[in-house]
């Protein structure tokens, strides 16, 4: 894999969203950066933020011409299932500024490392800050062995099927894995 660097847009999306106030981690993180990468088609960006005020977020989206669609749980608290277990209390689902953006708005403050960590494939362990890339040791060893390696046990197998059919499409001679 040839490293690319960050698009602009990312860089700056991820700038405007640090600069709105109460915002403390501002992460763009899992299917796009591994599309991009990877020279695939990106179906939407997911950006990771830990805020003390998920207002300013949605104003600063607002501002820069995405429209709110629809928000899953509430950013005061957390909604029960898998993202409970992960940190995430809410997600706000966008149109506009040219992508479908999601918003996944984090429990606490924690280094993109460990929110990569927790994702369901190596594959998608891939991430930044607007700054520099990240990846983890899972990814790097999914790309070099060719496979989609599963790494949360506790995921519903329906969910798990869903994702792993979705990516074996896009990435079609990668064998599923399980490292459990």
């Amino acid at each position: 894999m040839k490293l690319k660097p960050i698009p602009l847009p990312w860089s700056t999306l991820i700038n405007d969203l640090s600069a709105a106030k109460g915002t403390k981690a501002v992460y763009l993180a899992g299917g796009a950066p591994r599309d991009y990468l990877l020279n695939r088609r990106i179906k939407d960006i997911d950006l990771f933020v830990y805020t003390d005020n998920y207002l300013n977020i949605r104003d600063c989206l607002e501002g820069l011409g995405s429209t709110l669609v629809r928000s899953v749980g509430s950013p005061d608290g957390f909604y029960e299932g898998l993202a409970h277990e992960r940190g995430i209390q809410a997600i706000d689902y966008f149109d506009g500024c040219g992508e479908e953006i999601q918003i996944i708005y984090l429990a606490y403050d924690m280094p993109l490392v460990e929110l990569l960590e927790g994702m369901d494939f190596g594959l998608c362990q891939v991430g930044t800050d607007g700054k520099s890339w990240t990846f983890t040791e899972a990814f790097i060893k999914d790309l070099e062995n060719q496979t989609l390696t599963h790494y949360r046990y506790f995921e519903a197998e329906k969910r798990m099927k869903e994702r792993y059919a979705r990516l074996s499409k896009k990435y079609p001679n990668m064998k599923l894995k399980f490292a459990y």
